[in-house]
């Protein structure tokens, strides 16, 4: 059975609470029996609404169609089954879209928390992918920028590999983070790094900044604990080797450590990167995660990668990739906007490299050491903002200390999974974000949403 269509849609609960006071919306939007329902949840009523709107929505998407010619939104009706379970019966114009595609199964998933209300479908059936076959509303051919045989990253599949915290957790036992991070001119990479982490879930963050910066973090970062240490003797207002055995010292009572964003690219700081992921690596109760600066660094010494005991994660963006492999970014993407050269290249490197490659796009790869490849089916246009790679990084940093395995699901190295949740997280706060402020969106609006993603992917 092969996936079909994917679709995630989102809804702000004060939008759906003031159209529902509507009788005609609700009798345009809504079934009797999904009316009859949501009376029944008291004061959940307005949430419930919201969820099979955004249900509705996420279902037209995965068709491909939106709502256009003889679709109704009626013609879609979301009811609990016995257990629960939210369950969409397509009919009308749905209904024969479905057909046609050759969809058998209808996934969906519905979840809330205090302002937002979102849905996930995945379609699966028999034919193959149709995406590339497909007209725009305006007759042009549609873009595929799917795989036919990727696994799509969904909340079905991140579920279960978050560990749920037992009721005598604390700061110490839910992950610690250590960032490496920041240079003069470039604090804002660090503080969105440190603070995405945190709201990600992390117990505790400490950032290792270089001493010219340490009191400009001290301000930002109330939450973070930034600690002084020696910056680089022939760069100032950047770490260097100066700087080592003090970041070796704070690694030690760090479950991950975080390295690259607003590094900075001197000699001096490129040969600190590698001598840490040397050390670092060769440490079982250490999660590496890299990006931006850090992977400059390891332009020519990716070799480094192999030695880790843990396989390290790597954040890199399209120019980023490019770099590490001694390729262009005109050779990784096509034109049209397709990403299977993307995907092939990750695919290959995360195997040589025995790493996992979160290789970020408009729609992001991420490519396990075994060879599989995993795509995003969350995020939006709205994220292509400065220090959006910066917030993915520390998010997927602060969720590492509690990802699990599951080999149920083919999820038997815990990087993977930490990535697996960590994208997933990230683009449905970015979506979040993306209905309120649309392409207007900053990465902090991320970061402020990011609680409230993580909410509903723990229901």
């Amino acid at each position: 059975m092969k996936i079909i269509g994917t679709g995630i849609d989102i809804v702000e609960l004060k939008r759906i609470e003031k159209s529902t006071a509507s009788a005609a919306f609700c009798r345009r939007v809504y079934t009797e029996a999904e009316l009859s329902y949501a009376d029944s949840r008291g004061r959940q009523r307005t949430a419930s609404l919201a969820a099979r709107w955004a249900g509705k929505e996420a279902v037209l998407k995965a068709l491909g169609t939106g709502l256009i010619g003889a679709m109704s939104l009626t013609d879609i009706e979301i009811l609990p089954d016995e257990k629960g379970k939210p369950v969409a019966s397509l009919g009308g114009a749905t209904g024969d879209r479905a057909r046609e595609l050759g969809v058998t199964e209808v996934k969906l998933t519905l979840s809330h928390g205090m302002e937002y209300a979102v849905a996930e479908c995945v379609l699966c059936g028999e034919a193959s992918r149709l995406m590339a076959e497909e007209k725009n509303n305006d007759g042009s051919e549609a873009v595929n920028s799917g795989l036919a045989d990727g696994i799509q990253i969904t909340a079905d599949l991140t579920a279960g590999l978050l560990a749920k915290r037992p009721v005598n957790s604390h700061k110490g036992t839910v992950g610690r983070v250590l960032a490496v991070a920041g240079s003069y001119g470039y604090t804002g990479a660090a503080y969105l790094a440190t603070l995405s982490a945190l709201r990600a879930g992390a117990g505790l963050v400490t950032l290792a900044a270089n001493k010219s910066i340490a009191p400009v973090m001290a301000v930002k970062c109330t939450e973070v604990m930034p600690k002084p240490v020696a910056e680089s003797a022939e760069c100032a207002g950047a770490l260097g080797m100066k700087s080592y055995d003090e970041i070796m010292s704070l690694a030690e009572n760090n479950d991950v450590v975080l390295i690259g964003p607003g590094l900075g690219r001197h000699p001096d700081t490129c040969a600190l990167v590698q001598s840490l992921v040397v050390a670092l690596g060769r440490m079982e109760g250490i999660q590496l995660v890299i990006d931006a600066d850090g992977l400059y660094a390891l332009r020519g010494m990716s070799g480094l990668l192999k030695k880790c005991v843990n396989p390290a994660i790597l954040t890199p963006h399209l120019g980023e990739l490019a770099g590490l492999i001694g390729s262009s970014p005109a050779e990784l993407m096509s034109e049209d906007g397709k990403i299977e050269k993307l995907a092939k290249a990750a695919g290959e490197k995360a195997m040589a490299w025995n790493a996992v490659i979160v290789a970020k796009s408009h729609r992001t790869i991420v490519a396990a050491p075994d060879g599989r490849i995993f795509v995003t089916t969350t995020g939006n246009p709205g994220m292509a903002t400065a220090g959006c790679g910066d917030v993915l990084a520390g998010a997927i940093a602060g969720i590492a200390g509690e990802a699990v395995c599951d080999g149920t699901k083919g999820v038997d190295v815990k990087s993977l999974a930490a990535v697996l949740v960590g994208t997933h997280l990230h683009g449905l706060a970015g979506d979040m974000a993306g209905a309120k402020y649309g392409n207007g969106m900053i990465a902090s609006d991320i970061i402020g949403c990011l609680p409230e993603a993580r909410l509903m992917l723990e229901k």
